[in-house]
């Protein structure tokens, strides 16, 4: 939510919105036009756990790029081990999607609705899936929002995970309602 929702408004951003697929230095083929968007919370930063929003594109592209499975996750069944993926600033200068594979939950807050990773992201990541590979079977099981750094505007570097300083991940139930709901209306 807070990559699209404005912060003076509390409601969406105003603005044409597209998805490009295979984003990959800092160019893709093909562009998509958002034509909606849905969003948990207006004050993400007050709602960490419903800091999550839904773009539904004017083409579908689900049959030519692929499809992932969302397994239904919450603070309290939410895997150990996950997988994040996202356009960090660090890697590429955020125009190649970073992947850090097999990073551990080191702990949540069903406060704020998040849990606490260790996986390397930085500014620019925030909406990325937290995934769980198992096999060749790839699902959503989250959604990457958030980092601490004490308020400051800088992705903080650290050589070790420090909760103090953890990164955040929201559980797939935060949106999965809201996703079954907009699935079902014809």
């Amino acid at each position: 939510a807070h990559c699209v929702v404005d912060p003076a408004t509390h409601v969406g951003q105003q603005g044409d919105f597209v998805f490009q697929p295979a984003f990959a230095n800092g160019a893709s083929a093909v562009s998509i036009a958002v034509d909606y968007m849905w969003w948990g919370t207006g004050t993400p930063d007050d709602h960490r756990g419903s800091d999550w929003a839904i773009m539904r594109l004017v083409t579908p592209i689900g049959d030519q790029y692929g499809w992932l499975g969302i397994q239904p996750t919450t603070i309290e069944n939410f895997p150990l081990d996950l997988t994040v993926a996202g356009y960090s600033g660090d890697f590429h200068n955020g125009k190649t999607a970073g992947i850090d594979y097999h990073c551990k939950v080191h702990g949540s807050d069903a406060g704020l609705g998040v849990v606490f990773h260790d996986c390397d992201t930085t500014r620019g990541a925030s909406g990325g899936p937290a995934l769980r590979i198992v096999g060749n079977q790839v699902t959503i099981i989250g959604i990457n929002v958030a980092e601490r750094r004490d308020g400051g505007a800088l992705s903080l570097h650290r050589d070790h995970y420090d909760e103090a300083h953890a990164n955040m991940a929201i559980p797939s139930a935060a949106a999965l309602e809201k996703l079954k709901a907009i699935l079902s209306t014809p």
